[in-house]
Parts: C-alpha cells; structure tokens; sequence
C-alpha cells in the first residue's frame, strides 16, 4: 500500500481550541492540557462555562432538593439562590483558566452560555480546531467513568476532541491507533504533529482488517513516518479491543492515546469503555 504525497504531509493544525470549563478537577486538568497546547501552537484559546438550564428549572420544581454531601442533610432548592452558586461557580472557573493562562503570557477569551450542557458544548466545538473536556464534571461519584459531557463530545463534535483527566503526566509519547484508513492517517498524523521530542519514537498499534494486513500497515506507517524524520514502535493489537488498546498504553510510557473517530474499535459500547479503561488523555481525531 503505497502512501500518497498528499498524506504525508501535516495537515492537524490547532489554530483555535476551546476548553469546557467548570470547578471539578478533570476541568482544571483539561484546561491546563488546552493551555499547554494553545502556547505550542499558537491558537487561539477560549474556555466556555455553561449554565444549566435543567439544573435552574429543577429549581422551581416545588419537590425539588438539594442534598449535601456527605452529611446527607437536605433542603429546598431556591432559584436565586442556585444562580447565585452557578455565577460563583462560573467565576471560579474563568479565574482558574485565567491564571494558568497569565503564567504562559497568553490572553485567553471566556464564554459564558445559558442551555443544556452537552449540546451548548458540542455546538461550540463547530467553532474550533479542537474541543478540550474533562473525563467528568462536579458531582460525578463514579471515578473513571466518562461523564455525559465528555461523552456527547466525543460521540457528537464535528471536529477533534481531547478528553482529559486529572493525575497523568505530560511525559511519554502518543500511542496512536493505525487502521489503514483516512480516518487512521487522519490519527497518525496529529500523533506526529504532538509529538514533542523528535528523537523520540511514535508509538503506533497496528489494527489490521480484512482488506489490509498487518505487513502492509507495517509499510505504511513506517513510510509516512520516514517524511517526517520519525520512528516507530509498532506493535499488532490483538484482540482488536478497546480493552486491548488501554492495556497497551498502560504498559507502554504514553502521555495518551490518539485515535480516528472513525475507528471501528469505537463503534457500540467501545467508545465508553475505551473512555472508561483508559489512565491517560484520549484524543478522538477528526
């Protein structure tokens, strides 16, 4: 399979990124991660905190409650008492987004939007290059499991995301998945474009079809990389699992794995659980 000069050469660029903001610690995580790569790139950073317009109409529900954590101890939820908490919320978070932008010398915008958060956010991601989300958002008892947000992101964007979590260090080299297709060298690329030290290998899992096999991925990787002054751990994925791909990257010294949308590994249940097993980022390219 010969590798075209067309797709060889680098077309993932970030020129704008948006980062979903709010007070948990995957949203700081994952604006640290856009602020890092708004400098890097040179783009254009701008974090969006959306007020929840369910969470405001529950309000006025008049058995609605609020709950405190861990006492246990509720009582009756007031509209202007939420908005004031929501408005408190919203200022710590463009706050937050502010100061780490100040220490890299960059002014980012903020966006405040009044909807429902999943699409108010996936809507924006239209606007960008890349759209930059946290694994889960406040509230979330279930560690490691991919919050709604972060889910609709990745199942809905019309461009690229990076789903982000707290705890994972920037160190390491991609591990990205290499299927033979567009949307693979579409992966392959922006894992070379991310790549921060050229002496460094690209990590790239080889998952074979029934009309490409692992011989010739092998030759197209190897070459495309070849254009970009690069080499390659190349490794078979088998089984072809999500599964199979997190337990690689977690014994592989990976700063997170990249992957086409398109990818048939994410069809059905393998997206959540690929976002699920994964300890590192994930960037779903597009």
């Amino acid at each position: 399979m010969a590798v075209t000069k067309a797709s060889t050469e680098a077309k993932f660029a970030l020129r704008r990124i948006v980062v979903a903001m709010d007070t948990s610690v995957h949203a700081r995580a994952a604006a640290e991660a856009a602020v890092t790569l708004a400098v890097r790139f040179k783009a254009v950073l701008e974090g969006l905190f959306v007020e929840d317009v369910n969470l405001i109409n529950l309000a006025e529900h008049p058995l609605s409650r609020l709950v405190n954590f861990p006492s246990g101890k509720g009582s009756s939820l007031d509209r202007r008492a939420l908005e004031r908490h929501i408005k408190s919320e919203c200022a710590r978070a463009q706050r937050t987004l502010e100061l780490m932008a100040t220490r890299l010398e960059l002014r980012p915008a903020f966006r405040i939007l009044r909807g429902r958060v999943e699409s108010e956010i996936v809507t924006a991601a239209s606007e960008a290059d890349l759209l930059v989300v946290g694994l889960t958002g406040r509230g979330r008892l279930s560690r490691g499991r991919p919050g709604s947000v972060a889910l609709a992101a990745v199942e809905r964007a019309p461009r690229s995301v990076l789903v982000y979590r707290t705890g994972v260090s920037s160190s390491g080299t991609p591990l990205v998945c290499f299927d033979g297709s567009d949307s693979g060298i579409k992966a392959l690329d922006a894992a070379t474009s991310l790549q921060r030290e050229i002496s460094h290998d690209i990590r790239v899992v080889l998952v074979p079809t029934e009309n490409v096999s692992i011989k010739a991925l092998r030759e197209e990787a190897e070459t495309f990389l070849a254009t970009r002054g690069l080499k390659a751990t190349l490794v078979d994925c088998s089984p072809q699992t999500t599964q199979r791909l997190c337990q690689l990257a977690a014994i592989s010294d990976t700063n997170g794995i990249v992957i086409g949308a398109e990818n048939p590994m994410l069809r059905g249940e393998g997206l959540k659980q690929m976002l699920s097993d994964a300890a590192c980022p994930i960037l779903v390219v597009r």
